[in-house]
């Protein structure tokens, strides 16, 4: 979820208050359409399993990670660093990569160089999942090295 401004909080300072905004406002939503609340996990917002009734029956769990970008496209996630007592709990903005021109890297590779991406970014995720990496390498940063690779390479090829 982007998050560009916030009637009311202060984002940049305090997280927190943001964070207990958005799970307040999905959990309405969720209860609203008969799910279940949401979990608090360090990094993301998740459902509780679900199984849809037609279609595909696999069970599945939606995470909402909260993101913002700040004027020169760098992006921060926000963490929940729980210590066992919530009142001591921090919350910050973790930077990840670049994300300059992103938006216009991924219009130029959909859709006929989006398999690409798809399967750079499986073997970028899957690579640091065995090499338990996952704190430090976000799935969302596997997803931007995936996009400014397969762009560099593609667009290598049209010059």
């Amino acid at each position: 979820m982007w998050i560009e401004e916030a009637q009311n909080i202060d984002i940049w300072n305090d997280p927190r208050q943001l964070k207990t905004t958005i799970i307040e406002s999905f959990n309405e939503i969720l209860v609203r359409n008969d799910w279940k609340t949401c979990d608090d996990s360090t990094s993301v917002i998740t459902t509780k399993k679900v199984q849809l009734e037609k279609e595909n029956k696999t069970p599945f769990r939606i995470d909402l990670c909260i993101v913002r970008e700040d004027d020169c496209g760098n992006w921060y996630r926000l963490i929940h660093k729980k210590t066992g007592n919530t009142r001591s709990d921090q919350y910050c903005w973790e930077q990840g990569i670049s994300i300059k021109d992103l938006n216009s890297k991924e219009k130029f590779l959909k859709p006929a160089h989006w398999m690409k991406v798809r399967e750079t970014y499986l073997v970028k995720k899957n690579m640091h999942l065995s090499r338990q990496d996952t704190d430090r390498h976000s799935s969302y940063n596997c997803y931007i090295e995936a996009i400014n690779e397969v762009y560099a390479k593609v667009h290598a090829g049209n010059k």
